[in-house]
This record gives structure tokens, C-alpha cells and sequence, in this order.
């Protein structure tokens, strides 16, 4: 129920209990509320009156410093509740809402209003109520609605004349609600109030004149004035018509009471509208600027009802997190991360010009996942200089993780230790080679094996992908609800191994629970290796969320200086339109420009009125503003002491930040000054210092500060400090120390040298850091850098003065520059090489390098060169080669095999070649010890390659479903090893093998998806998959490969056994779908090009097998011998595998080929019962797909032979298996054929259900 008082009566009930104590948060929350129901239902009327409608703005009560006629009209309605409400304790958690930002006014307290200890003086409201209302049952704070009554109010002596224009009513409507908002806020009536200030003594009046204004009072608060002033009585002064009361005094009255201080402006500024007339700049023209005001100190209290609070804010406080929100971008980033909460792969990516602001949006995405979702938010952030090692800038953060993980104070022991045994579990013994760039792990990991082994592997960057993707998976886990964010900050300058393991885990399917947060220069991505990277993610499942920032524009500006001043974006706006004229809204600049506009006194505090002021004039005229970012950071670093602007520069040397020890030791080597300047350098706000390391604050003032420096010195400085670290990281064994001082040396270059004696000295250190990044990351190209800086660094006699020195950095340069296939500078150093080695010895190496190179594009030449090469070394090659020449061989080979963890290699091709030869029992022992010798000592280098190997064996000697674990657990193998290529070998030989053994074909196609991501790169892998994609897109439907795509890839890749799994498919379709010529064609083509295999492939298991039904189909309808012969031929070789191998793979084949040759040979009897008893095995073998062929062959058979009930019932069967194989294209065929041919279909119901889904 709504209760309606006069305003003074609801002023009375709502102070009543509050005493002397200034308004509370509860009073004026209230009081706002009323106040913008007020000037609303003005401006309404205004509007109405605009467009000639009527609006009662010609019955508005008018008002005067004798009296309040418009405070007189106002009608207040509130809540009237049954149960009494307590008033001497008014709660701001009371009446309606306040819009967004209600908590801001929980949290105040009546020490949040500064002012005196005078109170609001109840007894002189004159009031009168009706007697009916109890004040107990009223929510005062309740406030409905609040209006001016305009009929009740309306005088004939006090309504505005009908002469004067509408702008100047407009401003006496200000005026006269401020007036009424004085006394709504103060307590007290203005009038009344003045005349008790010339009563106290407080304040003296006079009449002073004004061209434009005659009629204005003015009124000084300074003592030095107050004796001269002509006192007038307060009768004389209640007198005054048409005259305003006007000055700080008056205003001083309501700060007195505690009124905040920037409510009192507002009341000041809507007074200072006298008869019409404006008294300041700052005063209202119209009604819609005073709800503007008074809606964001309603809203925003904190900001804009308290001010600034001079007794803690002496300065200039700039949270550019808070500062530049940008909400709308923030708001994309919150949905991309509630879609990650959801289970969704997120990729975000933020981008702009240097200086918007991309980090500041993504630390304030982080505060919200580490506050709202309680989530870990891991930062990297990377270097323009390159000063660290490979992985370092992530490794930093997933090492942070760990650290915030014991860190917390909740922390569960129970979780920690089940995620350590997870960890264990996961990456068994290779754990340790995380501790390499993951230090923290051995807090929560007991007992790793610190012995290491570098050369245990057969690509180190590669195992560090595997290892990293593992260790990611394994904590995202345990993060299920809150996902980890990993931020790329500065990505554009990330390092190539960084850019492989970002891609890596794109791929893998097991780490997408991680967010991934990227910013990044968006001048600088056009062809970058990771811009390229990222945009393949949505393949990958990922949803891309890009995020572009630009400068903000002038009203976002002044909405920044509105709140980081506290003022009301109207007083505002003269100073948004100087800041915009100089930054253009670059908010880096926006923010040093507005600290130096206060260092400088431009911008600056106005203790009185507490509130910032400026001086607009004198930032106009000023010539030392500059008109872009590098200019007035050149200016900011020019101003500082010479020191501190050389310590400054000695700081950008190392990119944006280094280590605080790493100065000490400059400092105290160099016997230079820098700890004292940088503190100095950090009071501009140029530098932090946090978490041991000094940190420039923005990556503009680091290249500004660089490019100052003259480029001779820099050179000069880059050595000096290069030479100084080398030595220090020399003594301590610090490799990341090595690496910064490298980068400084490398940099300077050979013309900074000042010490004949350093050449060498550099180049031997150029060689260590580039075998260190070659054997522990395999970071080639890093490798290569730093082997050619190391040349570089050689004097000129350097081949006879350091020749071991000399070759060694060639060598290794020459192996890096094959790798990163820069052939051009391989080609220089090979001559080089060749040109100054000194025996063929010392040119083996090389050799070995080039003939590796010609393989790539000359294969003839390269075995040529090779031949040649060991020729020269007495190693004579035979032109030909007898099967009893291999034997021996092979018996020789074995003799030399015993039991060491390479003997598992040598045992593995040695099973592999005897099987090749015919031999699978011998084959098939010998795998088995290969793997029985892997399993004793343990995983190395080769262990993905010899499980690949031997499973290819297995699949001809055990149950092929079984086998096809073994590559599962190569892939992991070669994986932790970096050993990418047999990784890539053993997942196709996976989805081939889940293929041939009968899989669901949707199972089938969905690892096709999951591994054609994961062997990308790997054009020979990659065709093996397309290749089977090509069958699956015949056999299911869908999208379907073209011929001609897969033969332009198999051109382009040279891939002979890839050419024989395309013939093949091609001929398993047309054996399938029945198509005659392109079975005559197909075979034709493959026996052509197959001959028998040097070793066994598990690829090959059904070659002989359907060539040889092929030949007996052809044979049949052309009962040409040549085709029976062939098919014999195949035949005997599946009989061979049969007998020598397993039965259960070959077995049912077998017994199907014999019933094709009896039917081809019309010996259909016996046919009849093989026919049946091939069905029959292959089901007991789960062989479905052979199952459904034997079953339409079957089919075929009966019905040339007439027997077309027998021929329904074995399409039936046929139909049956096709469909729960998944091979729905043929499923429709048979349908179609059986309702052309028998005019029934087989179970359509079953069979559209299947199909449509």
C-alpha cells in the first residue's frame, strides 16, 4: 500500500532518529530517487510544451530566496507495511533497488560523507500530515513516487510571466528546483538558512554590480574581505525579489551538514540560475543534464556522490584495468570463457595496434576468472630481444601454476597427491625431463630421477611438445569446472618452439578443456608462423573468439575521465576534447599524458571543493605537449636525470624486462651505477620492479628508450654487458644465463669486439649455446643462429688458427640448415667446408649432409654420391644381390645382436625382413624378443619405431584386433621420444588397422578426423589417411574425395606405397558395388606396379586376397585361363599367410577363395558348403566385412545358379551386415537391387533409420 506525504513530511519521518549526524547512505540513496523524479516530471513537461502540448509548466510554482513554493508542492509516496519499522536505524539494503551498482551503497557508512557535526534541524519543518498515518507503519525509504502538485501550488503573484522566453524559463525551472533540492538534501530551507549565516556572523551580503548582471548578490567567505562588506538585516535581505542566493557559503552550510561535496555542486550549479541568467560555466542549461548527474550518483555512488577523498588521495591514481573497460570486448571474452565452463574448446584472440590496451583487457579477464570462477590464469608473456631459451616464456607460466597451487590456503593434500599420482601414471619416466624447464614440478612429484638423458631421444623439442601437452591434460582435470587460462601476451614475438607446442595442443584432443587467451600486434601477424597456427584451430574443434581493439573515440574518453576524476562526464568535456586532440584516443597515451598534466600542476587537486581542477588555457597553449606517443615518450625520458636515463637504456638492452641479479652483477662488474637511477626511473612510473625483476611498463617505452641510443653505442653496450654475463654464466653452469648473454654478444656483433682475444672466445660460447638448444630442445633453428653467429665471430686466418674450432661450426651448421631446409646457406657452407677440411675424414660428415640433401630432390645422384663416397673409404657395394646373399646377411647381422637396448631395433627389422622373406614363425619369435628386450630396458629413442615394426609382424601371426593396440601404444611411445614421424606412422597404421579388422565405420571415420589432424605435416601419413577417407566417403556417403585430389597428392609426395593403398581401395569399391571394368582396370594397374614386399605391412593383409576374387569374377565372365591363373597366383600367396601365420586372420579368406575357384572351376557342391563355412569363420574371427562379402558372394553364386530363394536369404544376410558394418551406400544398393530383382526390399524400417541418421 502507498502512503502520499508532503516532501517536508517525508523529510521529518525519514530524518526522525538520526540526530546530529550528517544524511545517511539510507536518506540519500532516497533522496536521489526523489530528486530524479522530480527533474524528470519537468522535462517531460518541457517536452510536451516543445510540441505544443499541453504540460501544467504554466501552473509551476516559482521560487525565491524568501520562499520554496516549488519544495511547498511536492508529494512523496512510500510503502506503508504491516509491521512497524524501526527509523532510528535507517539501512540502505531498504526500498527499491538503485540500479546496477546498489552493493556501492551497503558499503557506506556515515564516515564515507565528509562534513562537520552540526545536524539537520527537524524543528523548523513546518508540516502538517493527516492524522490517520502512523509513522510506524511507513518505509520511508520506500519511495514510489515523488511529484510536484501543480494545481495545489499554483499562485497568481508567484507564476513565471508569460514575456519572458522559454530558454530563460527553462533556467529559472533549474533554479527553482534547486532550490527545493537544497532543502530536500540539506534539511533545511535555503531561505532560512541564509538568514541563520548572517545571524552567526558566518557570512556577509552585498550588492555589487555587474554589466550584464545588476541585480546579483554576491557573497565572499574570505576573512580579508568580510570587515569591508555592508551588513544589511535580515528583513532588508528576506526582501529581495528576483535576486539569488549565490556562493560557497551558502553551499558551505549544506558541506557543514555533510551534505557530499559533489551533490552540493550540483545544487550550486542549478542555483546559479538567476532570473534566466547563467552565473557560471559550470551551470545547467537543461533539465535532462541535472537527471544525467543525479542518475550516476544514484548508480555510482562511490564515484560520483563521494568524490575524492582528500585525506587519501594525494595524487593521481590510474588502474588502466579499471579505467579502459572496454566492456563489450570484456563481455565477448566472458561468453567465450562461460562456453569453455560449459565444455566447449575456446580459442580468444585479441588484437590492435600497440598502446590499446590488449593486455590491460586481458588482466582484467584474468581478475574475473580468478575472482568470479576461482579459476588459475597463467600469463606468458614474451620478448622482442629473445633473450631466454626455447619454451621459457610458457614453461614460466605452467611453472607459476604450480606455485599458485601450494600456495593456496585451502589446499587439498588429498588432491595434490592424486594429481602427482596422475602425473606419474601419465608420463611415467620421462617425468624428469620436465624439470628442465618446469622446476616447481618436484614440489608436488617425490623422488624424480634427476639422471637424464638428452641424447635419449630422437627430437627433444618434439618429446618437450608431447611431455608439456601430457603435463597440461593431467592438471585441466583437475580444473574440469574452472578451465585454465594460458595468456599469450606479446605473441607476436614468440619463439618457433613455442609456436610447434601451441599447435600441439590445438591438436590434441585431450587438452581442450585449457582456454586459450592470445594478444598480440595486429600490424605484425600478416604471414606469421602462429597467426597461421591459430586460425587452423576451428578444425581442431576449437571456437575462435577475435577480440579488435582500437583507440577509444571522444566519448568513451571523456566516459574515462568522468570516472577516473570523479566528475560528471558534462564538466568533463572541455578537457576529453584537449586529451583527444593530442592522444587521438590511444589509451598508452591517454594515461602518461594525464600523469604528466599532473606532475606538471595542469591537473590538480582542488583541496576546497574537493575535486580535481585544470587549467584548460594553459594545456592549449603549452608547446611541450607533443602530438604523438614516441615524441612524448622521448620527452618523458629526455626529462629525467642523465643516470637514470642511462640505466634506462642499459634496461632496454635486455628487451622488457630482466632479472634484478642480473643488474646487480652489471653494477657491480661494470662499476656503474644502476639499482639508485632505476628507482628513480620507477618513481615516473617508466619501470616496476616486481618478482625479482625490474620490468619496463610498456613495450613502447622500451623501444623508445632503445632507438635514443645512438646505434654504435648500442652495440658497444650490448657487448660490454654480453661479456660481462658470459663470464658469470660460465663459472655458474647457467645455461639461461648463457642464453641472455649471447643474445647481448650476438647483437653487438663482431664490430663491438674491443679484445682481439674475444673472437674465439665468443665463437666457442656461440658453438655451446647451439649444441645446448640442438640436443636438450631441438630447436634447429634457433641451433643455426647461434652456429652462424659463431662463424661470424672467426677472424680471418680462423681455418689454420682454430681449425677444430672451424669445422665443428660448419658441420653442425650445415646439419641445422638441412633440418629448417635452407638450402641456399647449406650449399655456401658445404664449399666451404670442402674447400678448407683437411682429409676426407674431416669431410665425411659433410658428405653425409649433402647426400641427405640430394635424396630430398635428386635420389639417383644421392645413391650415386654415396656409393662413391664409401668407395673412397674401401666399403665396396655390390651391383646385385641373390635371396641365399640376404640370408647370410641376415645370419651374420644376427650373430652380431645381443642384448642392449639397440638390440630391440636390430631384432625388430630382422623380424620384419625374415617375414618378408616367407619365414613367419622365425619372424614372429624374433619380434616378440624385440619387444620382450624393449620392455627390460625400458622406453628410449626407438620404442615407437620397434612397436610399429613388430605390430606389423603380429598382425600376420595373432588376432589382428588384438595387434592394433600395439600401435596405439607406439604412438605414445615415438610421442615421449619427439620422434614425430614414427607417432604419425603409427597412428595411420591405427586407423587402418581398426579398418581392416571391421570397426563401425562411423569409429573408423571419426579417428580418420582425429589422426589427419594429428599427422598434418606428413604428406605420406597424411595420403595413407585420405586414402582411407576416399573408402569411407564411397562406403558411408557424405562428402566424397576426388580421384583426381588424391592422385595431384600422391604426384606431389612420390608415394609408391601410398599409390598401392589408393589401387587397392579403388579395387575393394569396385569388388563391392560390383563394377566390372573398373575391377579390369584397377588390377591391371596394381599388379603392375606391386611386387613382393621387402617387408611386411600390415596394409598389405588383403591385397592377394582381393585381387585373387577379383581374378576369379573376371574369369568368370570372360573364362579367359590367364585370369584363373592370376588368381591362383594371389590365391596361394593368402594360403601361404594361412599356414605360416594365423588362421584366424587368413583362415576365412582362404576357405572363400577356395569356394570362388570351385564356382569359376562348376564344381558348384562343394562350393555350395565352403560358401557357408566362409561366412560361418568369419564371424567366429569378427571379421564383419568379410563376413558380408562372403555372404553377397554366396548370394551371387545362388542366384546364377537359379536358386533364387537361397540367393534372397544371403543378400539378407549381406544387407544385415553391411548395415551394422555402417556401410550405408551399399546397404541402399542391395536394397535397390532386391526390390528390382525379388520386388521385396530388406527391412526398409530398419534399414531408413540407419540410413537418415
Amino acid at each position: 500500500m502507498t502512503v502520499t506525504l508532503s516532501l517536508r513530511g517525508w523529510m521529518k519521518g525519514a530524518l526522525k532518529g538520526e540526530g546530529d549526524k550528517p544524511p545517511s547512505p539510507s536518506y540519500l540513496q532516497s533522496s536521489l530517487r526523489i530528486a530524479i523524479h522530480l527533474a524528470q516530471q519537468i522535462h517531460d513537461a518541457e517536452e510536451l510544451s516543445s510540441v505544443g502540448l499541453s504540460s501544467g509548466l504554466e501552473s509551476l510554482p516559482s521560487c525565491s530566496p524568501g520562499s520554496n513554493l516549488l519544495a511547498e508542492s511536492i508529494t512523496v509516496g512510500v510503502s506503508r507495511v504491516d509491521d512497524p519499522i524501526p527509523l532510528c536505524k535507517p539501512s540502505a539494503s531498504r526500498g527499491t533497488a538503485a540500479g546496477p551498482d546498489e552493493d556501492s551503497w551497503g558499503d557506506l557508512d556515515d564516515t564515507a560523507f565528509v562534513g562537520g557535526h552540526q545536524g539537520t534541524h527537524l524543528d523548523q519543518l513546518d508540516t502538517s500530515e493527516p492524522s490517520n498515518v502512523d509513522e510506524h507503519n511507513i518505509d520511508y525509504h520506500d519511495v514510489k513516487f515523488a511529484q510536484i502538485d501543480v494545481e495545489s501550488g499554483k499562485r497568481d503573484d508567484d507564476m513565471m510571466p508569460d514575456t519572458v522566453d522559454e530558454k530563460r524559463n527553462k533556467q529559472h525551472r533549474i533554479y527553482s528546483l534547486g532550490l527545493a533540492f537544497y532543502e530536500l538534501f540539506g534539511g533545511i530551507p535555503p531561505h532560512e538558512s541564509f538568514v541563520k549565516d548572517l545571524r552567526n556572523g558566518l557570512g556577509n551580503l552585498s550588492v555589487g554590480s555587474n554589466e550584464s548582471h545588476p541585480c546579483k548578490v554576491r557573497r565572499s567567505i574570505s576573512q580579508g574581505s568580510r570587515s569591508s562588506l555592508t551588513r544589511r538585516s535580515s528583513d532588508e535581505t528576506l526582501e529581495l525579489q528576483g535576486q539569488v542566493i549565490h556562493d560557497l557559503s551558502c553551499m558551505e552550510n549544506l558541506r557543514i551538514r555533510g551534505v557530499p561535496y559533489p551533490l552540493c555542486d550540483v545544487i550550486q550549479n542549478m542555483i546559479d540560475c538567476v532570473n534566466g541568467e547563467l552565473m557560471s560555466n559550470e551551470s545547467y542549461v537543461n533539465m535532462s543534464d541535472v537527471i544525467c548527474d543525479l542518475q550516476l550518483m544514484l548508480d555510482k555512488p562511490d564515484i560520483f556522490l563521494h568524490g575524492i577523498d582528500t585525506t587519501r588521495q594525494a595524487g593521481l591514481e590510474l588502474d588502466e584495468t579499471l579505467l579502459f573497460q572496454r566492456d563489450a570486448e570484456f563481455q565477448s571474452l566472458q561468453d567465450s570463457y562461460q562456453r569453455a565452463v560449459l565444455g566447449s574448446a575456446e580459442l580468444a584472440i585479441i588484437t590492435g595496434l600497440s598502446g590499446t590496451g590488449k593486455t590491460t583487457l586481458a588482466k582484467r579477464f584474468g581478475d574475473y576468472v580468478s575472482c568470479t570462477h576461482k579459476g588459475y590464469f597463467l600469463m606468458s608473456k614474451f620478448d622482442q630481444m629473445e633473450q631466454v631459451g626455447p619454451f621459457s616464456a610458457i614453461a614460466s607460466a605452467l611453472d607459476k601454476y604450480i606455485d599458485l597451487l601450494l600456495g593456496e590456503e585451502d589446499l587439498n593434500r588429498d588432491r595434490l597427491e592424486i594429481m602427482s599420482s596422475k602425473l606419474r601414471l601419465t608420463l611415467g619416466r620421462d617425468i624428469c625431463y620436465l624439470t628442465s624447464v618446469l622446476p616447481s614440478l618436484s614440489k608436488i612429484v617425490d623422488n624424480l630421477d634427476s639422471n637424464t638423458h638428452p641424447e635419449d631421444c630422437v627430437n627433444a623439442q618434439q618429446r618437450l611438445n608431447y611431455l608439456l601437452c601430457q603435463f597440461i591434460c593431467v592438471i585441466c582435470s583437475f580444473s574440469a569446472d574452472s578451465p585454465i587460462v594460458l595468456f599469450l601476451d606479446d605473441a607476436q614475438w614468440i619463439d618457433s618452439p613455442s609456436i610447434s607446442l601451441i599447435g600441439q595442443i590445438l591438436k590434441s584432443g585431450d587438452t581442450q578443456q585449457l582456454f586459450i587467451l592470445c594478444s598480440c600486434r595486429e600490424d605484425e601477424m600478416k604471414d606469421h608462423p602462429l597467426w597461421d597456427t591459430l586460425q587452423i584451430a576451428p578444425s581442431y574443434g576449437y571456437k575462435e573468439t577475435q577480440v579488435r581493439l582500437d583507440c577509444i573515440n571522444k566519448n568513451e574518453l571523456k566516459e574515462v575521465l568522468s570516472h577516473l576524476l570523479r566528475i560528471t562526464p558534462r564538466l568533463v568535456h572541455d578537457l576529453s576534447e584537449i586529451i583527444y586532440q593530442k592522444t587521438k584516443g590511444l589509451p598508452l597515451f591517454v594515461t602518461r599524458l594525464l600523469l604528466s598534466l599532473h606532475k606538471e600542476g595542469l591537473l590538480r587537486i582542488n583541496l576546497a571543493r574537493h575535486r580535481w581542477e585544470w587549467d584548460e588555457e594553459a594545456m592549449i597553449n603549452s608547446r611541450d605537449l607533443p602530438n604523438d606517443v614516441v615524441t612524448f615518450f622521448v620527452q618523458c625520458i629526455s626529462s629525467l636525470p642523465a643516470d637514470a636515463n642511462a640505466a634506462l637504456g642499459t634496461l632496454s638492452c635486455f628487451g622488457n624486462s630482466i632479472r634484478c641479479d642480473v643488474i646487480e652483477t652489471l653494477e657491480e662488474t661494470l662499476d656503474v651505477k644502476l639499482k639508485d637511477p632505476l628507482d628513480i626511473v620507477i618513481r615516473e612510473g617508466l619501470v616496476s620492479k616486481r618478482n625479482g625483476k625490474y620490468m619496463i611498463a610498456h613495450d613502447r617505452i622500451q623501444e623508445v628508450a632503445y632507438t635514443m641510443m645512438e646505434e654504435h653505442d648500442c652495440k658497444v653496450n650490448h657487448m660490454k654487458y654480453g661479456m660481462c654475463l658470459m663470464d658469470l654464466a660460465t663459472r655458474n653452469g647457467d645455461n639461461a644465463m648463457r642464453f641472455t648473454a649471447m643474445a647481448q654478444i650476438n647483437i653487438g656483433g663482431p664490430s663491438a669486439v674491443f679484445n682481439e682475444d674475444h673472437y674465439a672466445v665468443i665463437a666457442e660460447n656461440n658453438l655451446l649455446a647451439g649444441k645446448i638448444v640442438m640436443t636438450d630442445f631441438s630447436d634447429f633453428s634457433k641451433a643455426f643462429d647461434y652456429f652462424d653467429n659463431g662463424i661470424s665471430f672467426l677472424r680471418k686466418n680462423h681455418w689454420k688458427e682454430h681449425y677444430n674450432l672451424s669445422l665443428e661450426l660448419h658441420n653442425l651448421a650445415a646439419k641445422c640448415s638441412l633440418t629448417i631446409k635452407d638450402y641456399t646457406k647449406l650449399t655456401i657452407i658445404c664449399n666451404t667446408v670442402w674447400r678448407n677440411a683437411k682429409g676426407f675424414e674431416d669431410k665425411l660428415e659433410i658428405s653425409l649432409i649433402t647426400m641427405t640433401y640430394l635424396i630430398h630432390s635428386k635420389v639417383s645422384e644421392s645413391v650415386r654420391y654415396g656409393i662413391a663416397t664409401l668407395r673412397k673409404i674401401d666399403v665396396i657395394i655390390s651391383e646385385s644381390t641373390s635371396q641365399d646373399d640376404i640370408l647370410e646377411q641376415l645370419s651374420q647381422t644376427k650373430a652380431m645382436l645381443d642384448e642392449s637396448p639397440m638390440s630391440a631395433v636390430g631384432f625388430a627389422y630382422f623380424s620384419a625382413m625374415v617375414s618378408g622373406l616367407g619365414d613367419f614363425h622365425e619372424g614372429y619369435r624374433f619380434a616378440k624378443l624385440a619387444m620382450l628386450l624393449l620392455d627390460k630396458f625400458g622406453n628410449n629413442k626407438y620404442s615407437g619405431q620397434v612397436l610399429s615394426v613388430c605390430a606389423n609382424v603380429l598382425s600376420y601371426n595373432e588376432p589382428f584386433q588384438v595387434v592394433k593396440e600395439y600401435w596405439i601404444r607406439g604412438e605414445r611411445a615415438s610421442m615421449a621420444s619427439g620422434d614425430i614421424c614414427w607417432a604419425c606412422l603409427n597412428r595411420v597404421n591405427f586407423a587402418l588397422a581398426l579398418f581392416l579388422s571391421g570397426s563401425d565405420l562411423s569409429v573408423v571415420r571419426e579417428e580418420c578426423v582425429v589422426a589427419s589432424q594429428f599427422v598434418e605435416g606428413n604428406v605420406v601419413a597424411s595420403l595413407y589417411i585420405q586414402n582411407i577417407t576416399y573408402f569411407l566417403s564411397h562406403l558411408m556417403g557424405g562428402q566424397v574425395v576426388s580421384d583426381d585430389v588424391i592422385k595431384k597428392n600422391l604426384n606431389n609426395a612420390h608415394a609408391g606405397a601410398g599409390l598401392k593403398l589408393f589401387l587397392v581401395s579403388k579395387l575393394y569399391l569396385a569388388l563391392i558395388f560390383n563394377n566390372l571394368d573398373e575391377m579390369k582396370l584397377i588390377v591391371h594397374k596394381y599388379e603392375d606396379i606391386t611386387s613382393r614386399p621387402l617387408f611386411l605391412f600390415a596394409g598389405y593383409l588383403n591385397h592377394p586376397f582381393l585381387c585373387a576374387l577379383v581374378c576369379y569374377r573376371m574369369f568368370r565372365e570372360t573364362r579367359d585361363p590367364l585370369w584363373m591363373e592370376r588368381a591362383r597366383g594371389h590365391h596361394s600367396d593368402t594360403d601361404s599367410w594361412s599356414e605360416n601365420g594365423s588362421v584366424w586372420n587368413f583362415g576365412h579368406k582362404c576357405i572363400l577363395l577356395q569356394a570362388e575357384e570351385l564356382y569359376s572351376s562348376g564344381d558348384s557342391k562343394r562350393a555350395q558348403d565352403l560358401y557357408d563355412s566362409a561366412i560361418s569363420c568369419a564371424r567366429q574371427s569378427k571379421f564383419i566385412i568379410d563376413e558380408a562379402l562372403s555372404s553377397e558372394l554366396a548370394a551371387n553364386f545362388y542366384f546364377n545358379s537359379g536358386d533364387k530363394t537361397s540367393a534372397f536369404h544371403y543378400y539378407s544376410m549381406a544387407h544385415s551386415k553391411y548395415l551394422e558394418w555402417g556401410a550405408l551406400m551399399k546397404v541402399e544398393k542391395l536394397n535397390t537391387l532386391a526390390e528390382e530383382t525379388f520386388g521385396i526390399g530388406f527391412a526398409p524400417g530398419n534399414f531408413h533409420r540407419k540410413f537418415c541418421t
